[in-house]
């Protein structure tokens, strides 16, 4: 991860989508078995699809048939995603489709998993919780 002021660039670029999960939350699954990420987001999203020109929410707990737009970043490959200090998330995909998820009020809006221990959270109220890789020598934030 890079760390700049108010953002950290996540190390997902170049990462295919290999799997999109919904239940009530919508997850994206980017990478190989052995080192792929997890991108969970549990609140209410926006969605830009290329082409469109337009963002459109998307509700995880809402009607399952209304995830549609969202299900065709499967097979596309994550150009940049950034978790804002303030709890936000965007991920852009290389083929122009956006998702950005905003902070939280009351709950954990998105966390990501990934290889060798990475978690991070979006707390309420907007901050980060950062669990480092294992062996990586950076504390946890």
């Amino acid at each position: 991860m890079i760390e700049a002021e108010d953002h950290w660039v996540l190390p997902l670029a170049g990462r295919a989508v290999t799997q999109c999960r919904f239940d009530y939350a919508f997850t994206i699954i980017a990478g190989k078995t052995e080192s792929s990420f997890e991108i969970r987001i549990e609140e209410p999203f926006e969605f830009s699809s290329r082409g469109e020109g337009r963002a459109i929410t998307v509700d995880p707990e809402a009607e399952p048939l209304t995830m549609g737009p969202a299900l065709g970043v499967l097979h596309q490959t994550i150009d940049r995603a950034v978790a804002y200090k303030d709890g936000r998330l965007a991920v852009k995909f290389a083929e122009g489709d956006e998702l950005w998820v905003p902070s939280g009020q009351s709950f954990e809006p998105w966390t990501l998993v990934g290889p060798a221990g990475l978690r991070i959270v979006s707390l309420p109220d907007g901050e980060l919780a950062i669990w480092s890789p294992e062996g990586s020598g950076r504390p946890a934030s």
